[in-house]
């Protein structure tokens, strides 16, 4: 949901982190709404073509997290793996020129509020960055984000400098 708000509607972001705790009865209200973002997202892309791709967004990174915890033997949520795919992402963003500092200070903020942190060494960030270039999603060899313009507005199809990922990998190490 949180992904919903950060790539196509900033007030929904703004709604959700609000949220003082989560339970089945405070995010209730904003089901809908994340339900009808995404509907209209499929609707104007129903072949993952252009606009869809955004809600790629904290998949890249999340799923290369996820099979980097699995095979350590760590089980690792799915919505936690793409948590920490959006903040990583949302670094990419902001080293890459496209979102501010503050628009990415909020939303690692609003993400850490209600998902935990999970350690990743040396070691780890190497394997992560080799699990990303095995994702379904790149092309030519390159690693291809679904990454923010600011809150509200998603971009797709963003092949970023070897120097920024690694240095999104740094960031990720030492975030908390």
């Amino acid at each position: 949901m949180l992904k919903h708000g950060l790539i196509a509607d900033e007030k929904h972001w703004k709604d959700l982190i609000s949220i003082e705790k989560l339970s089945p009865e405070s995010i209730a209200p904003f089901i809908e709404t994340s339900m009808k973002i995404k509907e209209d997202v499929v609707a104007k892309d129903f072949r993952e073509q252009h606009i869809r791709k955004t809600l790629n967004f904290g998949h890249t990174f999340g799923h290369a997290f996820e099979s980097y915890f699995l095979s350590h033997g760590i089980p690792v949520l799915h919505g936690e793996a793409v948590a920490m795919g959006m903040i990583f992402e949302t670094q990419l963003s902001f080293l890459e020129k496209l979102i501010s500092l503050d628009a990415s200070m909020e939303i690692f903020k609003g993400i850490k509020k209600f998902f935990p942190h999970r350690a990743i060494d040396l070691a780890g960030a190497e394997q992560l960055s080799n699990l990303m270039m095995n994702d379904k999603k790149n092309a030519n060899g390159e690693i291809h984000f679904s990454l923010l313009s600011k809150i509200g507005e998603g971009n797709f199809d963003h092949v970023v400098s070897e120097k920024n990922l690694i240095a999104a990998l740094n960031f990720i190490q030492h975030l908390y």
